[in-house]
């Protein structure tokens, strides 16, 4: 799902001190931050559970430059330095939503939601939430910043705020 950049962090509770962040580091001189706006204690509790990815174009891609720990765990795998085009668990979902989804991001500047198990890579057990928000240098998105939580199967959170897509 995609929304606004305008969003309300609290719209994605219980990821909105997440969004809050992302959102206190917007400025006058750009609708979206940078990487460079952070500090490392911008994250607190969320390090662990946060990946950063340098987002690529023609072809649309993003390699991940920082891979939390705890998604570590909970994937089964470290992707850090891994293109997630080159993923052989995705199959045919890279082309047909992975790809368009990240596209629709970039090309609209929204924040992504998603939501549900990670089947994918044998991990049916494992059930994650996470918000992906991009990042921009001089107008030009650069990087997507996505944190994640892991939840309870019967916790079937969604945002409150209307999606302007959903895939």
């Amino acid at each position: 799902m995609g929304f606004a950049a305008d969003t309300p962090g609290e719209a994605f509770d219980p990821l909105a001190s997440a969004v809050n962040v992302w959102r206190s580091k917007i400025s006058a001189r750009s609708d979206l931050p940078g990487w460079e706006d952070f500090a490392a204690v911008d994250f607190g509790s969320w390090w662990f559970q946060l990946s950063l990815a340098e987002m690529r174009r023609d072809p649309v891609d993003i390699q991940w430059i920082i891979w939390g720990r705890s998604l570590a765990l909970w994937w089964g795998h470290d992707y850090t330095d891994q293109f997630i085009s080159k993923q052989p668990y995705l199959g045919d979902i890279w082309e047909r939503v992975e790809r368009p989804y990240l596209e629709r991001l970039m090309d609209e500047r929204l924040i992504g939601f998603i939501t549900g198990t990670l089947k994918p890579q044998d991990r049916e057990f494992t059930y994650v939430d996470g918000v992906d928000m991009p990042l921009a240098r001089d107008g030009e998105i650069t990087h997507l910043l996505s944190i994640y939580r892991l939840r309870e199967p019967d916790d079937d959170f969604r945002p409150t705020a209307p999606a302007i897509f959903s895939m």
